[in-house]
C-alpha cells in the first residue's frame, strides 16, 4: 500500500536563516518560509522515518550556493541552497541521499571548503565525513570498513555523498545531552560536551596527544550548573559561552584561550540568568545580547550585564524548542526566530531593545510634590489629587480635592490652572472623552461640568447644568457603532458627543454634548433611564448601537416582526458596577424626561459582581469586558433582547480586564491588571506587550493610545504622587508570523465536520490538553493542512473527546454540531455553519483581524487557497455546556452537599453524536416540519458519553433552547468506560450504543425504547417536561434525578469479551443491513473484530448474534489508539509507537508474504469473497499484515480517514486521506488496495 505524506503540522524542532528565507525542521521533513512576505514556500521530506534536530549552514561557495547540512537521530543529509536575488527565489536541492552514523547525532559543522564535516555523537565522540562523487563511492566504502555506512534514499538529483575517514573518542566516555562543535579545520577543532553530570568537558579531538588507548584527554571543564545541560553557544569572538541547563539557569562564561590554537585554558561564570520558570532547552549569542528558549513557552533576551531586557510570550503552550538568529544580511539589524512545540514559527525583531525596553517599565516621572503645586495653585496643604486623565500623550489633567482642576504639559513640564469650582470640592467624578478631548465633571450637589478646547491658557467653552437632584455618582461618554456615530438624529451628530451622567436612586441621563457657533457648549438632554436596583447602582460603561445595526443581523421573525417604527430605534446597552448589562430602547426623537425607561433586556450579574469596565460596538455586534477577567461577546436583536455567543478568558490569571482597544493598524490590545502590574496584551500574536508596574488597578488611572499605535501614555496615582509612563509597543507587536500557531499541547481527538464536494477541502476540528479545539482546513489542491481559526472553543480541562453531525440531512445542510468533552465533567456545544447561510453568526465576526480578541466562539474565518480562491467561509458559535455553569448561590449550596455521580473529578472520556433527523427515519417517528411551531423542540443532536467513574448517559443538544437535556443513563458500572459508538439500524429499526474500558469487555446497549420514548414526549409536551421531566440543564438536577431514580436505563444487548486489558479504542462499522464488525483495541497493543448480526426475536425484540470473532495480540508493540474499517475490508491501526499498519482479514489457511508484511509502502491484493461480511466465509478467520509505515506524529492518539475528493481533472491516485493527530497532525494520501 502506498502511502504518499501530503501536510505535516508539529513542533518545529530546528531552524536555519539563510538571508531572506528560513528553513524549519518539522519531523522528517523541512519547509522554506519566506521572511518579508511571512508565507511558506514548500517543503520536502528529507530524513525519512527520523525526527530533525538540527539544521546546520556552512559558509557560501564560490557559486553562491550554502552547504546546509540536515540531521536528527543517526541520520544527515547534505543540500544546496541557492538564492536568485533578482526573482526573489529560494532554491534547496538535495545533494546526498540520506547518510547514516552508528550513534545519535548531537552536532555538526563544516570545515574550511565545505568538503569535510565533522560530526558529535552521544557519546563523546567526533567522527569526520569526507565528499565523494558518486562515481568514487565504492572504493569509498573499501577504505571505511565498518566504521560508518551510507545509503542512498533513491533521490536521482543525488549527486555526491560522503564517508567517513576519521573518528576521535574522548577519554571521558558518558552520555551527553548536548554539544557543541566549533572549528574550521580538523587541527583548530573543540568539542565543548554537555553531560549529565551537569559540566561541560572542553577537548580537542586531533590537536592533543592520545592516551595508549587511543582516547583523548578533557583539556577543561566548566561546573556550576546544578542539573544536565540541554545547550551551548559560544560568541563571535569565542571569548564568551552560554550554557542551558535543567537548573532554569543560562550561565555566561568568560573563556582564556591560547591565541595560536584557541585552547580553553581557563574559565570564569560571570552572569547565572534566572527568568525562566521551567526548564531552558535553548540558549544562543545575538551580538552583545543572549537569547534563550524553554520549557515555559518564553523567549527571554538578555543584555551582556545579565539584566533581563525582555520577556516575549507568543507561542501557545509548552515548549519553544528552537531558535537561531536572522540572517538578513544586514550588520546593524537586530531579529531572531523562534519555533515552539506549538507548530509555530514567528520572526522577532530585537533592534529596539536595547533603547525602549528601559522605559517600558519606568520612565520619569514629573515631580509633582506638595511644594510644586503649591507654587503653582497656591493649594492648601491638605489638598491633593482626586482624579488623573491624560490626552494625546503630552496633556495631563489634575482633579484636586479642593475643586481646582490642573493642567500638567509632558513636554514644557509646566504646570498651569484651568479653573477652580468649589462645588466639585471634597467629592468629584471625571471622565475624559479621547476622541473629540471633551471633559466632564460631576459633583456632589448633582452639577455636571462639561468643558471644551481646554488644552488653551484659559477655558472658553463650557458648560454647566443641573443634572441631579442629588449626588452625581458617574459620568461616561458613550461608545457608538460607526452608523450611531455618523447619524446626526441619533444623539452626538456631527462633532457631538454622548454623555451619560446617573444620579440618585439610578436616574440615568443621555446627554447630547457639541459646540455651538462661537465658542459655546451645549448639553442637550436626550432620555432619562433608570437603572435596577443594586448595591453599587451606577454607570461603568455604556455603548450605543443603531437599529440598522441590528436590522443587518436579525431576521423578520413572526414573534417579533420589524417595523417602522424599529427601523428608526436606538439602543443603549449600559454596564453597571454590579457587572449586569441592560438595554435601553428610544427612538431618534428625543425622549420625555419626565418619563424614566426601564430596560427591556438585562442579563445580571453577567460579568460577577466586580462591575463591566468596557463595551465596544462593531456592526451590531457587542463585546464587553470586565473585572472576572473575561471577554464577552454578544448579539442584539429586536427588541433589544442580548444573547450571550460567546465567553472567553483570554488572559490566565488576569481577573481584571479594563479595556478593549483595536488599534488604526489592525492590532488588538487588551488591557488588564495583574496583581499589582498592569498588562498589555496582543490578542492577535498572544504576547504580553509591555508590564507597568504600578500597584494594581483600585486607584486613578488613565491611558492614552497615540495615532500610529505605536505607544502608549499611563497616568496613575501611587502613594499620592502621580506617575507618568510611556509604553512603546509598535516594533513588538509587528512581528511576523511565519506559521501559525496550532495546539499547544498533545492533539488528543480529531473529528471530520465536512467535505466540499465542489472544492475538495475538508474542515477538521481537533481537541487537546491545551484546553482548546481548532478547527483546520486541508485543501488537497494546494495548501495542505492550514489552521484556520485560533482558539475558539476553551474548556476548562483538557478536551478528551468530540464528534460532529449534521443538524439536518438534508442536501442543502449548512450547519454542523460539534461535541467536545473532557476534564471535569464537561460537555460543550459548538455550532458550526456557512457564513452565507447564517447571517447573524456572520456578521458576530466582521473579518479575522478585526474581532476583539481574535479568539471568540462567534465569528466568521475565511479561508483562502494558495491561488486566492475562496475555499470556506466559516461561522463559529456556542451554543450551551453541560452541565450548565452554576451561579454562586448554587456552588455554594454545592459544597454543603456529599459528592455525586458527576463529580468535578470525573472526566468525559468519550463522545458520539447522531442527530436527530436520523434517529427518527430509523424509529419512524414522524417530525415536524421547519415550519411547524414545534419544530423547534425536536431539532439538534444526540450524544452518547461516557464517564471516567464508570456511567453511560445520553443526551440530547438543543441549538434553539441553547441547553443540553439528560434523556437516560446507564448503571454505574464496575470499570471506568473509556470508549463509546453509535449504531443506527434503520432495517432494524432500532439504535444501539456499543462502549469499552477498563473491563476489557465490549458491552452492546439498546437506547430504541428510550430514543421512541422521549422523541414522543417532545411532540406531545414541551422538551422540559418529557421524561418525568428530568430537564436536566444544571448539575443539581441530575442529582435529584438520579436520587429519585427518574431516568430511564438502556437495555443491554450483549457483552463481547475483547481484550485482556483495557479496551482504549473501538470502532464500528454497517457492511451490511443488518451486519455490523466491531472492532477494538487494547492497551497491549492487540486487536479484536466481532462481526454480528441484528435480528428480532419471537416477542419482535432486538437480538445480537456473533457471526465470528477475530483476534491478533501482537498488532503493535504499545496501546493502540485509533481504528478504521476500509470500504475494501481492511482494517488500519495506529498506535502510540507511531507505526501505522493494515490489516487483511483472512479465513485460515490463507497466507500473506512476509515481504508484503513487513516492508513499508508495499502493495498487495486480497480475496474480496472472503471478507467479513461476506456469506462464504465459513472458516474463522485470522488477521494477517498487509503493510505499514513509520509516520512523524509521536504519540499519536487519534486516526480517521476520508474519501479524497478534488476538482474534476485533478484527481490524483489515492483513493482516501488519512489523518494522524498526537504531537501535531499529519496528512497522508493513501490508495485502498483491495478495491
Amino acid at each position: 500500500m502506498d502511502f504518499i505524506s501530503k501536510s505535516l503540522v508539529s513542533p518545529s524542532t530546528a531552524l536555519c536563516s539563510v538571508s531572506n528565507w528560513v528553513i524549519s525542521g518539522n519531523g522528517s521533513f523541512v519547509s522554506v518560509y519566506s521572511v518579508s512576505s511571512a508565507t511558506r514556500l514548500y517543503g520536502m521530506e528529507a530524513l525519512p522515518r527520523c525526527r530533525i534536530h538540527g539544521i546546520r549552514k556552512g559558509k557560501m561557495s564560490d557559486d553562491g550556493t550554502w552547504p546546509i547540512l540536515v540531521f536528527g537521530q543517526r541520520s544527515w543529509r547534505v543540500f544546496t541552497a541557492t538564492v536568485c536575488t533578482d526573482r526573489q527565489e529560494f532554491q534547496l536541492r538535495a545533494v546526498t541521499g540520506s547518510l547514516h552514523c552508528t550513534d545519535w547525532i548531537l552536532d555538526c559543522c563544516w570545515l574550511t571548503g565545505n568538503s569535510k564535516l565533522a560530526i558529535a555523537t552521544a557519546h563523546n565522540a567526533v567522527e569526520i565525513w569526507e565528499e565523494q562523487r558518486l562515481e568514487q563511492q565504492q572504493d569509498a566504502r573499501q577504505s571505511t570498513g565498518a566504521l560508518g555506512s551510507s545509503e542512498l534514499s533513491g533521490d536521482a538529483s543525488a549527486a555526491s555523498t560522503y564517508v567517513h575517514v576519521r573518528s576521535a573518542q574522548c577519554s571521558t566516555v558518558c552520555i551527553l545531552y548536548s554539544c557543541l562543535l566549533s572549528g574550521l579545520t580538523e587541527k583548530t577543532l573543540i568539542v565543548y560536551a554537555g553531560t549529565v553530570f551537569n559540566q561541560v568537558l572542553v577537548w580537542q579531538p586531533f590537536q592533543a596527544e592520545s592516551t595508549s588507548d587511543g582516547l583523548v584527554d578533557v583539556q577543561h571543564r566548566l561546573c556550576g550548573h546544578e542539573g544536565v545541560i540541554f545547550s551551548i553557544a559560544l560568541s563571535s569572538d569565542g571569548c564568551r559561552a552560554c550554557t542551558a541547563s535543567d537548573d532554569r539557569t543560562v550561565r555566561v562564561w568568560d573563556l582564556l584561550l591560547l591565541s595560536d590554537d584557541g585552547t580553553v585554558v581557563s574559565s570564569k561564570c560571570i552572569h547565572a540568568l534566572y527568568g525562566h520558570s521551567a526548564r531552558i532547552w535553548k540558549a544562543i549569542f545575538v551580538q552583545d545580547l543572549i537569547v534563550s528558549t524553554g520549557e515555559d513557552a518564553l523567549v527571554c533576551v538578555w543584555d551582556h550585564t545579565g539584566h533581563l531586557l525582555k520577556e516575549i510570550k507568543g507561542h501557545q503552550g509548552l515548549n519553544v524548542w528552537s531558535v537561531c538568529a536572522a540572517d538578513d544580511g544586514d550588520a546593524t539589524s537586530l531579529s531572531i526566530i523562534t519555533g515552539g512545540g506549538d507548530g509555530g514559527i514567528r520572526w522577532w525583531s530585537l533592534d529596539e531593545i536595547k533603547e525602549t525596553v528601559s522605559q517600558q517599565f519606568s520612565l520619569s516621572v514629573p515631580d509633582l510634590t506638595e511644594a510644586a503645586l503649591q507654587s503653582s495653585c497656591g493649594k492648601r496643604q491638605d489638598d491633593y489629587i482626586r482624579d488623573v486623565a491624560v490626552y494625546e500623550s503630552q496633556h495631563v489633567l489634575l482633579l484636586m480635592n479642593s475643586g481646582r482642576l490642573l493642567l500638567y504639559d509632558s513636554v514644557s513640564k509646566h504646570i498651569q490652572l484651568l479653573l477652580h469650582e468649589p462645588a466639585f470640592a471634597s467629592y468629584s467624578v471625571m471622565s475624559l472623552d479621547c476622541k473629540t478631548g471633551r471633559l466632564a465633571l460631576g459633583g456632589l450637589a448633582g452639577h455636571v461640568l462639561c468643558l471644551s478646547d481646554w488644552m488653551t491658557d484659559a477655558v472658553s467653552c463650557s458648560s454647566c447644568v443641573l443634572a441631579h437632584d442629588g449626588k452625581v455618582f458617574s459620568v461616561t461618554w458613550a461608545t457608538a457603532s460607526a452608523t450611531s456615530s455618523s447619524d446626526a438624529g441619533v444623539g452626538a451628530g456631527e462633532g457631538g458627543s454622548n454623555l451619560f451622567t446617573v444620579g440618585p436612586e439610578g436616574s440615568m441621563k443621555w446627554w447630547k454634548v457639541s459646540n455651538l457657533p462661537g465658542s459655546a457648549l451645549d448639553c442637550q438632554l436626550l432620555a432619562e433611564f433608570c437603572l435596577p436596583p443594586c448595591k453599587h447602582r451606577w454607570l461603568s460603561a455604556v455603548a450605543i448601537v443603531h437599529s440598522q445595526d441590528v436590522l443587518s443581523l436579525t431576521d423578520n421573525s413572526p414573534n417579533h416582526p420589524v417595523t417602522s417604527a424599529d427601523s428608526d430605534a436606538v439602543y443603549v446597552i449600559a454596564g453597571d458596577r454590579k457587572g449586569s448589562l441592560h438595554t435601553y430602547r428610544c427612538s431618534t426623537a428625543c425622549q420625555d424626561a419626565a418619563m424614566p425607561q426601564d430596560p427591556v433586556c438585562s442579563l445580571v450579574g453577567v460579568h460577577g459582581k466586580n462591575g463591566v469596565n468596557d463595551i465596544q460596538v462593531c456592526r451590531g455586534c457587542v463585546s464587553s469586558c470586565g473585572r472576572d477577567g473575561h471577554i464577552r461577546q454578544l448579539s442584539i436583536a429586536h427588541p433589544g433582547t442580548l444573547t450571550v455567543c460567546s465567553d472567553r478568558k483570554f488572559l490566565p490569571g488576569v481577573d481584571w480586564l479594563e479595556r478593549m482597544i483595536h488599534t488604526s493598524d489592525g492590532r488588538d490590545l487588551l488591557i488588564g491588571f495583574h496583581s499589582t502590574n498592569l498588562i498589555i496584551w496582543d490578542s492577535r500574536h498572544a504576547e504580553t506587550v509591555a508590564t507597568v508596574p504600578c500597584g494594581g488597578g483600585h486607584r486613578s488611572w488613565h491611558y492614552s493610545l497615540s495615532s500610529d499605535g505605536n505607544s502608549v501614555t499611563f497616568v496613575f496615582l501611587q502613594a499620592c504622587r502621580l506617575h507618568y509612563c510611556t509604553v512603546d509597543i509598535g516594533e513588538w507587536s509587528r512581528q511576523r508570523i511565519l506559521q501559525s500557531s496550532f495546539h499547544g499541547r498533545e492533539i488528543t481527538c480529531l473529528t471530520q465536520v465536512f467535505s466540499s464536494k465542489t472544492s475538495g477541502s475538508t474542515l477538521l476540528a481537533s481537541g487537546s490538553e491545551d484546553c482548546s479545539v481548532r478547527l483546520s482546513i486541508y485543501d488537497p489542491a494546494g495548501g495542505g493542512l492550514r489552521p484556520i481559526v485560533h482558539p475558539a472553543c476553551v474548556h476548562i480541562s483538557g478536551v478528551r473527546t468530540m464528534s460532529a453531525s449534521p443538524l439536518s440531512n438534508s442536501h442543502d445542510n449548512a450547519s454542523w454540531m460539534l461535541v467536545s468533552a473532557g476534564g471535569r465533567s464537561q460537555i460543550k456545544a459548538w455550532l458550526i455553519s456557512d457564513a452565507c447561510s447564517n447571517p447573524a453568526a456572520a456578521a458576530a465576526l466582521p473579518t479575522e483581524h478585526r474581532t476583539m480578541g481574535e479568539a471568540t466562539s462567534a465569528g466568521v474565518v475565511s479561508s483562502s487557497g494558495e491561488h486566492g480562491h475562496m475555499v470556506h467561509d466559516i461561522a463559529i458559535e456556542s451554543v450551551c455546556q453541560y452541565p450548565a455553569p452554576l451561579s454562586q448561590r448554587e456552588r455554594r449550596l454545592r459544597r454543603q452537599q456529599p459528592p455525586t455521580a458527576m463529580a468535578a473529578e470525573s472526566r468525559v472520556m468519550s463522545v458520539s453524536t447522531v442527530n436527530v433527523d436520523t434517529v427518527a427515519q430509523c424509529l419512524a417517528v414522524n417530525l415536524p416540519t421547519p415550519e411547524s411551531q414545534h419544530h423547534a423542540s425536536t431539532a439538534g443532536v444526540f450524544a452518547w458519553a461516557v464517564y471516567s467513574d464508570g456511567w453511560l448517559r445520553l443526551l440530547h443538544c438543543d441549538p434553539n433552547r441553547k441547553a443540553f437535556t439528560l434523556i437516560a443513563e446507564s448503571e454505574q458500572q464496575d470499570r471506568s468506560l473509556l470508549c463509546v459508538e453509535t449504531i443506527v439500524v434503520p432495517s432494524k429499526s432500532c439504535v444501539l450504543a456499543a462502549t469499552a474500558g477498563g473491563s476489557g469487555d465490549v458491552t452492546v446497549w439498546d437506547f430504541t425504547v428510550v430514543l421512541s420514548d422521549y422523541l414522543k414526549a417532545v411532540l406531545a409536551h414541551s422538551a422540559a417536561d418529557c421524561v418525568n421531566g428530568s430537564s436536566a440543564t444544571t448539575a443539581l438536577d441530575l442529582d435529584t434525578c438520579q436520587q429519585d431514580n427518574a431516568l430511564p436505563r438502556p437495555v443491554v444487548l450483549a457483552t463481547l469479551a475483547s481484550q485482556r486489558c483495557t479496551v482504549t479504542c473501538l470502532e464500528v462499522q454497517m457492511v451490511d443491513d443488518d451486519s455490523i464488525v466491531l472492532l477494538s483495541g487494547g492497551d497491549g497493543g492487540g486487536v479484536t473484530l466481532h462481526s454480528l448480526s441484528v435480528h428480532d426475536d419471537e416477542q419482535g425484540a432486538v437480538m445480537l448474534e456473533t457471526k465470528w470473532t477475530a483476534s491478533r495480540t501482537d498488532c503493535h508493540g504499545s496501546t493502540v489508539t485509533g481504528l478504521c474499517w476500509l470500504p475494501s475490508g481492511c482494517v488500519m491501526s495506529t498506535s502510540c509507537d507511531q507505526h501505522v499498519a493494515v490489516w487483511k482479514i483472512a479465513a485460515v489457511g490463507d497466507t500473506v508474504s512476509e515481504t508484503a508484511a513487513t516492508r513499508p509502502q508495499q502493495s498487495c491484493t486480497i480475496d474480496e469473497s472472503r471478507t467479513p461480511g461476506s456469506n462464504t466465509l465459513t472458516q474463522q478467520p485470522s488477521i494477517q499484515p498487509i503493510s505499514n509505515m513509520m509516520s512523524d506524529v509521536s504519540d499519536c492518539h487519534a486516526m480517521l480517514y476520508w474519501k479524497n475528493r478534488l476538482h474534476d481533472g485533478c484527481r490524483q491516485a489515492s483513493d482516501y486521506v488519512l489523518a494522524l493527530a498526537g504531537a501535531g497532525m499529519q496528512c497522508i494520501d493513501f490508495k485502498d488496495i483491495g478495491r
